[in-house]
């Protein structure tokens, strides 16, 4: 017995983010909630015309940006983007969130596994974290 996808939604290519024409052209219900969790995560709030209030607040006296990185702060950084997480359709739940901040960088790592009504995912910013055993996304 086949079962008929909640979501489908057209693939876009991981390092472009341009519509994939051929091969897997669609995702599918986890596939697809990963995939919306990413865009979720690239876009900024106020970016698109149509949902100004969709988004992650990069900017602003609330955003991420041009705050010092105490640990206060970065806990309220790991927030905003859990929040923006449970934002997107399908998403029930954000655990094992891992941050990290690399002051000679600058640079704010995150992970978590994101739950959904399809399956759980990992998700993650590390460039040099070890690989999970399944579902992996990058998502810098």
């Amino acid at each position: 017995m086949s079962t008929v996808p909640t979501v489908s939604i057209r693939a876009l290519n991981p390092q472009t983010w341009e519509p994939v024409y051929n091969g897997t052209c669609f995702l599918y219900d986890l596939q697809a909630t990963a995939q919306r969790v990413q865009q979720s995560l690239k876009l900024f709030t106020n970016e698109w015309f149509l949902n100004l209030s969709l988004g992650l607040n990069i900017f602003g006296s609330s955003g991420i940006l041009g705050t010092p990185a105490t640990s206060q702060n970065q806990e309220l950084y790991a927030n905003l983007i859990v929040q923006n997480i449970l934002s997107v359709p399908y998403v029930t739940g954000v655990s094992n969130v891992v941050t990290a901040f690399t002051s000679s960088t600058r640079q704010f790592s995150f992970s978590c596994s994101v739950a959904t009504q399809f399956g759980v995912f990992y998700l993650s910013n590390f460039s040099n974290y070890p690989t999970p055993p399944s579902a992996v996304l990058n998502a810098g």
